[in-house]
């Protein structure tokens, strides 16, 4: 193989792997875009649900998915799994939300 040869090889190596990073870069940035912009849209009970329905438990049990409603501005309801109706208030923050005073439900 002739220098001109391994030049060539070299180059389109060298541009194979400019494609592959140029890839993956942008691969990752799309996905980061979609995180932020998911949360940003997100209503007040898909980011509760997303954040505690069937991955963690409340203080009074773990929280049926798809149970979650919005009854009333800055307050929601949900289902715990031994069936008890609980609502929790909501004030919307620089990260989401943050909920509090969570009661017994009707």
């Amino acid at each position: 193989m002739n220098t001109q040869e391994r030049l060539s090889d070299s180059s389109q190596f060298n541009r194979t792997i400019a494609a592959v990073a140029l890839s993956v870069v942008l691969a990752i940035v799309s996905a980061a875009g979609c995180v932020q912009s998911s949360d940003a849209e997100a209503t007040p009970a898909e980011h509760f649900e997303r954040v505690h329905a069937d991955s963690t438990y409340v203080p009074h049990g773990k929280v049926k998915s798809g149970s979650v409603q919005e009854v009333e501005q800055g307050k929601l309801q949900y289902k715990t799994s031994d069936g008890q109706k609980w609502s929790v208030k909501y004030k919307k923050n620089d990260d989401g939300y943050r909920y509090f005073d969570s009661e017994k439900a009707n």
